[in-house]
């Protein structure tokens, strides 16, 4: 018998000391807790690493979030102040309770060659024990938070009508355990290019996923009283409430089948769930910067009905 009761699968906590929750690159990562993954974002030529050193600086203007004091409890990056030479706020990484705050600026990281994507930061829960969320027929998965974007910058010459990409978006990644192949979805809340991206099948090398938007209808549900997708920045956290019903799975299911021909089953009981997340990434040119700042808080995973 079904009920309307939530399954809970993560909930955000408050953690302690934020050190052992922070990862640089491709680290290891705990099963089973949350994390915050800075990824290629260093400055090789100067002492640390992306989140090596504790920052006393006011970042809020930047994330939205001001931690309370001592700020450098709850903040990690590599620089305390702007570098000459330099333009724009120096990376800032916090996490006070159910809220954390990302700053990105690609002007104090090394440029490198990244495969399957750009200089990213990801909040993630991986499960040691995946569950099957469209078990029972009735059952949903829903993933919901609360996020502000107030800050996004970008430095580049051109006849691009853009240049630099920006992207705050919802993650997460199944896996068929009929074939044990897995795929992903990204739900994108922001993005500064004006066009709202359309709904399609692609790869990052790694994996099959399906990129969305919140707004869209065939391969996300967008809950009742949730924002939808924007390429404006905003003050003051929204909320932004993303469904994926048994339709929206077997829809990506049947789309990546037909796209990448892997043969997967379109049985939604099939599907365990392996991680989910946040993903803030950028995209830049050779000679292009961008910086990008957002808060999220109150992230919460469940099924329902």
């Amino acid at each position: 018998m079904m009920t309307s009761e939530k399954q809970y699968l993560h909930r955000m906590i408050g953690p302690d000391n934020i050190d052992d929750y922070l990862y640089v690159d491709y680290q290891k990562v705990r099963n089973d807790s949350p994390a915050l993954i800075v990824r290629w974002q260093n400055d090789i030529e100067e002492d640390g690493s992306a989140i090596s050193k504790q920052l006393h600086t006011d970042v809020s203007r930047y994330t939205g979030l001001l931690p309370p004091e001592p700020l450098n409890v709850w903040q990690r990056g590599q620089f305390e102040s702007s570098l000459k030479g330099r333009s724009g706020p120096p990376p800032c990484f916090q996490w006070n309770g159910r809220s954390i705050g990302i700053l990105m600026n690609s002007w104090y990281s090394t440029p490198r060659e990244i495969r399957g994507g750009g200089m990213n930061t990801v909040y993630s829960m991986q499960f040691s024990q995946p569950v099957k969320p469209w078990l029972m027929e009735g059952q949903q998965l829903y993933f919901e938070g609360e996020v502000q974007i107030p800050y996004f910058a970008s430095w580049f010459k051109g006849s691009d009508a853009y240049g630099p990409v920006g992207q705050f978006s919802y993650i997460a990644y199944f896996k068929d355990v009929t074939t044990e192949q897995s795929i992903a979805m990204v739900i994108n809340i922001f993005d500064n290019r004006h066009e709202a991206p359309p709904e399609r099948i692609m790869h990052d090398t790694f994996v099959s996923f399906a990129s969305t938007r919140f707004g869209a209808e065939h391969f996300v549900t967008t809950g009742n009283n949730s924002c939808e997708w924007t390429s404006s920045t905003w003050k003051d956290y929204r909320p932004y409430k993303a469904i994926i019903t048994r339709q929206n799975l077997i829809r990506i299911v049947e789309s990546v089948n037909d796209e990448h021909r892997i043969g997967l089953s379109t049985e939604p009981s099939d599907y365990v769930l392996i991680s989910v997340g946040i993903l803030q990434e950028t995209f830049r040119a050779e000679q292009e910067q961008i910086a990008l700042g957002a808060s999220f808080r109150n992230i919460e995973v469940y099924i329902g009905s």
